[in-house]
């Protein structure tokens, strides 16, 4: 006779269906190899009483036997259906002129082989970048080789970004009339380049900074970046204006400004990508150099980037022509 238990409930019963009698000659050893099988229950084996207590796995025939089948319900996790990735919720404000839809590498590394996350990078440098990630029809339409910077040559390399930039209003030079587009860029002046893509004029932002000072040049600049998600501070809530900012600053300021939301667990393996020496898993702007040094497809899973594809790299000299 075929009794179901279900251990999870704690109930005995008895099933509908059993097995038809089998006749063995008297003194025949059975070995019971028979499994049933029973939708949403596990066989536990053979018991000789009903109460499940004594299992046994064959019987001599001396007498009419019956063996009971022992059951156990299997649990099965409901159903959950997968994640189809999403885009992130549209920002309230978003840049003007960029291209936030290509991810394009914006920076390359040095002949050694290097990145250099903890260089300061140049005022040159920084006009650079931001002149590869305009969109197309913001480059064309603002384009001009002419600026009034005693210092920019026309046939300075960073010429067409420092002039079409300056233009657009992007950058701006100092009082004696230069620009000095070989000195290291301050936090202050990159925050002050992040927050003119938007309209900043609009955005009310109250300085959280303890070493912003009241009143000084940059004191709105630096708190709508903040506002925005662009920048943070350090320990104690000091910005550090006056500083150098470094590459990986820069490029962590550049993606956020691009809504750009790259992830480690989320980019291509290392095999595919451009990678560096000193610029390895583990370290907080890993992935944020990676963004910045690899043309990439990509799709949303949720709020992070997931990789998909590499892209070859732009030729940006060309821009510069």
């Amino acid at each position: 006779r075929d009794l179901v238990r279900s251990r999870g409930l704690g109930d005995v019963y008895k099933r509908q269906t059993q097995y038809a009698d089998e006749s063995h000659p008297e003194g025949t050893v059975v070995a019971l190899d028979k499994v049933p099988s029973r939708t949403g229950f596990s066989f536990t084996g053979w018991f000789e009483d009903e109460e499940l207590t004594s299992a046994v796995e064959s019987v001599t025939m001396d007498d009419h036997k019956t063996v009971h089948a022992g059951w156990e319900e299997v649990y099965v996790p409901p159903y959950v259906p997968p994640v189809t990735p999403s885009e992130p919720a549209e920002p309230e404000l978003t840049p003007n002129w960029l291209n936030t839809e290509d991810h394009f590498g914006y920076i390359i590394g040095y002949e050694d082989g290097t990145i250099k996350p903890d260089a300061s990078i140049t005022r040159a440098e920084v006009a650079t970048i931001f002149f590869r990630l305009l969109t197309d029809e913001a480059r064309e339409s603002h384009w001009t080789e002419t600026n009034s910077y005693s210092d920019v040559a026309e046939t300075a390399w960073y010429n067409n970004a420092v002039s079409t930039l300056s233009r657009m209003g992007i950058l701006g030079g100092y009082e004696d009339g230069s620009f000095r587009p070989n000195a290291s860029i301050t936090r202050a002046e990159f925050a002050k380049i992040a927050v003119s893509f938007f309209e900043y004029e609009d955005i009310s932002a109250e300085n959280i900074f303890t070493d912003v000072a009241a009143g000084s040049w940059y004191e709105n600049f630096v708190a709508v970046a903040a506002k925005l998600g662009l920048i943070e501070g350090y320990a104690g809530n000091v910005y550090r204006p006056n500083e150098s900012i470094t590459r990986a600053e820069a490029c962590t300021i550049i993606n956020r400004t691009l809504g750009r939301a790259p992830d480690a667990e989320h980019l291509l393996p290392e095999s595919q990508m451009n990678t560096w020496p000193d610029n390895r898993p583990g370290v907080w702007y890993y992935a944020q150099l990676q963004e910045a040094t690899n043309s990439h497809e990509y799709k949303w899973s949720g709020d992070i980037e997931h990789w998909t594809a590499k892209l070859p790299e732009r030729d940006w000299d060309a821009l510069q022509r």
